[in-house]
């Protein structure tokens, strides 16, 4: 990207390049940026899923009431390097104030340092980690619990010698495990809480934004505070509720952390100006960061129980691929349905605040009823295993099931995503536009 930058600067300054030309160039080359910057958040992406891959299968050495302190400790590793790389990205690099962006380097200078920062993990990587060998299944029930299918692949991956016997062991092993009840009523949990729990419209969010002046600065402050928030949830979750009912936790963080202060404030903020605090507004829509970061724990410990041995790599990147696409796909169904509203005004009247507050209502009305979703969450690791061990195990359909589900949104958020920002349909309000003319 850097290497990029080198080539605009030379053709802006260049005497011979022709309009078109030069048009034509700064054209390829922003298409250059979209296409690194995909790939540097591919790479990024990959490096962490590989990172709690590699502690999911690990974690099974850790006894049963402590299991999880590892994948916590990765967990608040990668969120603080987050919240760093926010503050760092808000207050040195593009220097965010009351007045807005006011960049103190260049594009060329922050490509060049992030590259050479990265280059430091790697190296450290090739040179100090040593990999532990896999350990076994997870056997919490002693020698007399029925085997399962892990103990099979065991034997059986050694027969596999060729890549092409690997990958079909791989894929077998996949859909044995996506099959089984547990990982149906799993994903069936992230596929319904993600969905209705991000539902979010836009107008009344966007119009209070206006009311509460709500700034460059105030975005800034308010995705400090959710990264904060991220590590608190991580922080509380593998200090103190290790063992805790992850149903009365998902609930606790929906209800009493989020959805309670929000709803008090926002409905307080359309009756009053004087509640209108930008302060406030900030800390509320930060709040949703507690409980994204109790789904991201969830993600991990219900893969390390439940993943097969061998496979754990591919299940949880469909575990993970099935909550951010839920999440993708309630986004493009909110911006969807924008078309009901007018355009944020910052103008007060009678029926403008009935808009925002019968928006709102729709948007914590979906919220509400994310909760029913929580019923096929197993409580704890113990009913899980249960689950996992004893459960009934579907056929071919459930896995197919799993994989259409998963194909279908991402499908359906594409196609949506796409229009959104081809030149000819940016501008429909089904996709988020303000109206074509």
């Amino acid at each position: 990207m850097a290497i990029l930058n080198y080539t605009l600067e030379y053709n802006a300054v260049s005497r011979h390049a022709k309009t078109e030309e030069t048009l034509k160039s700064h054209v390829a080359i922003i298409n250059g940026y979209i296409g690194l910057l995909m790939l540097a958040s591919f790479g990024g992406v990959l490096a962490l899923v590989i990172a709690e891959t590699y502690v999911v299968v690990q974690t099974r050495r850790e006894p049963l009431k402590e299991r999880g302190k590892a994948l916590g400790t990765l967990l608040m590793t990668q969120f603080l390097g987050k919240l760093v790389g926010q503050i760092v990205s808000d207050k040195i690099i593009f220097h965010i104030t009351k007045l807005g962006l006011t960049p103190i380097v260049s594009f060329r200078q922050t490509a060049l340092f992030c590259m050479f920062c990265s280059l430091v993990p790697l190296f450290a990587l090739v040179f100090f980690f040593h990999e532990d060998p896999d350990p076994p299944a997870i056997n919490d029930e002693g020698a007399n619990c029925r085997p399962t299918e892990s103990h099979e692949f065991i034997s059986v991956e050694s027969v596999a010698t060729s890549c092409f016997q690997g990958l079909q062991l791989n894929w077998f092993r996949l859909r044995r495990a996506l099959a089984k009840e547990s990982t149906v009523d799993v994903i069936r949990f992230f596929m319904g809480f993600v969905f209705l729990s991000e539902f979010k419209l836009t107008y009344p969010h966007d119009q209070l934004e206006l009311w509460c002046n709500f700034t460059e600065k105030a975005q800034s402050l308010s995705n400090i505070i959710l990264g904060v928030l991220y590590i608190l949830a991580v922080a509380v979750w593998k200090y103190y509720a290790l063992s805790c009912n992850w149903r009365y936790g998902i609930w606790f963080s929906l209800l009493i952390i989020v959805m309670l202060p929000q709803v008090i404030f926002f409905y307080m903020a359309i009756l009053s100006t004087s509640m209108r605090s930008q302060q406030a507004f900030m800390f509320m829509t930060a709040l949703r960061g507690f409980l994204r970061g109790g789904l991201v724990i969830l993600e991990a410990v219900l893969s390390a129980e439940i993943a097969p041995v061998g496979g754990e790599g591919a299940f949880l990147g469909i575990i993970i691929s099935m909550g951010s696409i839920m999440r993708l796909l309630s986004t493009t169904f909110s911006n969807a349905l924008a078309f009901m509203f007018e355009d944020p005004t910052i103008v007060a009247t009678d029926q403008i605040r009935d808009q925002v507050a019968f928006g709102l209502g729709v948007c914590y009305f979906v919220k509400l009823i994310s909760v029913v979703a929580v019923f096929s969450l197993p409580r704890q690791k113990q009913e899980l295993q249960k689950l996992h061990r004893h459960g009934d195990t579907g056929d071919k359909s459930t896995t197919w099931w799993v994989l259409g589900s998963l194909g279908c949104a991402f499908f359906i958020s594409a196609v949506f995503n796409l229009l959104a920002i081809i030149p000819s349909t940016t501008c429909f309000e089904l996709f988020g536009g303000g109206g074509c003319s």
